[in-house]
């Protein structure tokens, strides 16, 4: 399920490969950005960037006012060699600013 909030913009390369995906008001997400898994919840007025990934297997919870910069990774997962030895969700608070390029693990 994909629900999105009102005066949001998007562009038209967005993949959406989550099943439920839930995204606030007047959100600004940029070109090829790509949501992964099984769940993600994003806040009001969030801005991310190009080529970003987002993989909610285990949840991602974004707040409001929050900017994720260009080519940022968030996964809800850890692995070494392949095997994987986390699994958790991952929480973003309100007003948080990730930089380009920030690979968030859980944990």
């Amino acid at each position: 399920m994909i629900s999105i909030g009102d005066g949001c913009k998007l562009a038209p390369d967005v993949s959406f490969q989550c099943k439920n995906i839930t995204i606030g008001s007047n959100a600004v997400i940029h070109n090829r950005v790509t949501f992964l898994g099984e769940r993600i919840t994003i806040g009001d007025n969030v801005w991310i960037g190009q080529d970003s990934i987002l993989d909610g297997d285990s949840g991602i919870s974004i707040g409001d006012k929050v900017t994720i910069g260009f080519g940022t990774y968030i996964h809800t997962h850890s692995a070494t060699r392949g095997v994987v030895k986390r699994r958790d969700p991952v929480v973003i608070g309100d007003g948080s600013w990730l930089m380009s390029r920030v690979y968030v693990n859980p944990g």
